[in-house]
């Protein structure tokens, strides 16, 4: 009897072993599996490279947005297209920094405290409308400080910054390699199907709708100062400061009612890139969605 008590509880401490050592296996699968899965998200989804700037503001969880500064100066445009676009003066009274990158939704979700809504890869530009926009640079504030007060960018403060000293306009006079050295257009960015007619309700987006046209930020050339994806991309929200009569952009009730993008996108054919290039949307429109940029101000002591 002793000797069948002895086996029974050894076959009885044999199965328990056997299911302690399957469980420790399955634990080490489930934990290996989730390494796997996290080692591949975050190739997937790896932070925007960092880009250099006059100045750098953290955002925390190891994101930052490079700002680079302008200097005040004036440039002159002249007409195009044989005198039909007659030229203009793009004066500047005082320096400002701006971002050196289309903010990304990195940047956004840092921000935000959530991911932008209808283009959540943390490496491309975010794509939304301007009251997110504004939402982003009132957010934004915080982290920047007392020093300096966030902005929207104004059409000539992003022109000025985009052409980065030269007045040409028509990008198609030069190659073809070299617009594409700076830009991602339509030509180049991916498009697998054709804008359609109307943009009704908010269930697509922006994949949906054009396959996928916009690309990591930084994945260019910059331009002579530093900016990357000035043209093509996401096109980039702007405050406007050129009233169509020439007039006085506060007395304009038009400008007043309105926001425009500059700059075009990734969905713009390389032939019509151009530092001039504008889209126009009621500025209660949440239907118009663009990319954005950051223009810093030393605020006023």
């Amino acid at each position: 009897m002793p000797r069948h008590e002895t086996t029974v509880g050894g076959s009885l401490g044999g199965l328990r072993l056997r299911w302690v050592l399957l469980a420790a296996a399955l634990l080490v699968a489930v934990m290996a599996a989730a390494i796997l899965a996290a080692l591949h998200l975050r190739s997937r989804w790896s932070l925007p490279p960092p880009v250099p700037g006059d100045l750098t503001v953290a955002l925390g969880d190891g994101v930052s947005m490079a700002f680079v500064e302008i200097a005040p100066g004036t440039l002159d445009v002249p007409m195009h297209l044989g005198g039909l676009i007659p030229g203009y003066e793009l004066e500047i009274d005082e320096p400002y920094l701006v971002s050196a990158t289309e903010v990304s939704g990195a940047q956004w979700r840092a921000v935000m405290g959530s991911p932008p809504p209808l283009q959540p890869d943390p490496r491309k530009p975010v794509w939304v409308s301007f009251a997110d926009a504004q939402s982003f640079i009132a957010r934004l504030q915080r982290f920047v400080g007392p020093r300096y007060e966030a902005y929207i960018p104004t059409e000539v403060q992003w022109e000025y910054a985009c052409r980065a000293g030269d007045p040409r306009d028509d990008l198609a006079t030069r190659s073809p390699s070299s617009i594409d050295a700076i830009a991602w257009h339509r030509d180049n960015s991916g498009m697998t199907q054709e804008p359609p007619p109307d943009l009704e309700g908010e269930s697509s987006s922006a994949t949906s709708w054009y396959g996928d046209p916009f690309h990591p930020v930084a994945g260019k050339a910059p331009n002579a100062w530093g900016l990357y994806d000035m043209l093509g991309n996401a096109e980039e929200w702007c405050e406007p400061d050129v009233p169509a009569d020439g007039g006085d952009v506060a007395d304009d009730a038009a400008a007043a009612n309105r926001v425009v993008a500059r700059g075009g996108s990734g969905m713009t054919p390389r032939r019509n890139l151009s530092p001039r290039s504008v889209g126009s949307a009621a500025r209660a429109n949440p239907m118009f969605k663009a990319g954005v940029r950051v223009v810093l101000m030393r605020a006023i002591e």
